[in-house]
């Protein structure tokens, strides 16, 4: 956000935002601004020379929307209510810094008027420089977990990561560079109980959350640099494509599931269970017990008339039981 140089000491307005930060860093640069009741704000200042010789100071503003909702429960902000949010944060912001400062959008510099109230395009004049978008999904069927998307990632990544709370796998991600989207998903419910956050909203088992991050790379080849831009609209279409590079949405495989379909077939609990142990053991490049070849050969043909393939490990494409469905937020069961 700029301001008209006119209206605004900086030292002054970083110096009165200080008392709100337990960093004296504030004053020279930035620094984290937590007013009791509102929502914590990041800010970091700065200047621009523009074309006209004058000096632009702007500050940056980096917050979550959704505390500005959290006594609503609306947990991410909804898309359509982002760009009032951020009118919210700057309002808050120019209180706490000094009620007489004016954002560079209340002077239009071609009719040289002077607004006494925000213009309706003043969003066109604010700068987007990163967006965390997310999508929750709540998802009823007991046998998904997040592992089972632990080895996801879009194309354009080279690795997967990871994050185990205690003994699971609660959140999968993958390697970014600074110019590409970072995605993760992860289980709302179990963060929540961990955190305890009483302002957060209220969560249930199968809440899950799915994110991207857009650094300024992405936001500008989205078309969202302007906040003007940054429409429900647009943001939805923003994020649906990066959830479908993100091979989240795709099939997915249980363990459960698939001894259950094995045993629906005729398979003894024995047999299935020799099966499984057997692509286990593949699919981990772990030795075999030793049994008779001829066993062996059983079960290799008795996986062919069941469609297994072993160099699929455990897990089989035609043993899936549901996906993901970005458009109903919802887990759909095959």
């Amino acid at each position: 956000v700029g301001f008209l140089s006119e209206t605004i000491q900086i030292n002054d307005f970083l110096a009165n935002l200080a008392r709100y930060s337990s960093a004296n860093a504030i004053k020279t640069k930035g620094g984290k601004v937590t007013a009791p009741g509102l929502p914590a704000i990041h800010v970091r200042w700065g200047q621009d020379l523009m074309p006209n010789g004058r000096i632009r100071n702007k500050i940056r503003m980096e917050f979550n929307p959704s505390h500005f909702r959290a006594s609503s429960n609306l947990a991410p902000c909804p898309f359509a209510e982002l760009i009032d949010v951020c009118k919210e944060a700057i309002i808050m912001m120019i209180a706490l810094g000094d009620p007489e400062a004016e954002p560079d959008f209340m002077f239009d510099e071609e009719t040289g008027e002077h607004h006494t109230s925000w213009p309706i395009d003043w969003a066109s004049s604010v700068t987007c420089s990163r967006l965390d978008l997310a999508q929750d999904f709540y998802v009823s069927d007991t046998r998904f977990k997040v592992a089972q998307l632990k080895y996801r990632r879009p194309e354009y990544s080279r690795g997967v990561t990871n994050h185990i709370n205690g003994k699971k796998i609660n959140t999968v991600s993958h390697v970014s560079s600074s110019k590409s989207v970072q995605m993760k998903i992860y289980d709302k419910y179990e963060q929540s109980k961990k955190r305890r956050n009483k302002t957060a909203i209220n969560s249930s088992p199968g809440h899950i959350r799915y994110e991207a991050t857009l650094r300024y790379t992405p936001v500008r080849e989205n078309g969202l640099l302007s906040l003007a831009a940054c429409t429900e609209e647009n943001l939805t279409e923003a994020l649906r494509k990066q959830w479908d590079k993100s091979s989240y949405g795709l099939p997915l495989f249980s363990d459960e599931h698939f001894m259950a379909s094995m045993m629906n077939s005729g398979l003894s609990f024995g047999d299935a269970s020799d099966i499984f142990y057997y692509l286990y053991c593949k699919e981990n490049k772990l030795e075999f017990p030793e049994i008779p070849d001829r066993q062996i050969r059983d079960l290799r043909a008795i996986m062919r008339q069941l469609g297994i393939r072993v160099t699929d490990g455990l897990t089989q494409p035609n043993f899936s039981y549901g996906y993901l469905d970005f458009e109903t937020e919802r887990f759909i069961s095959i």
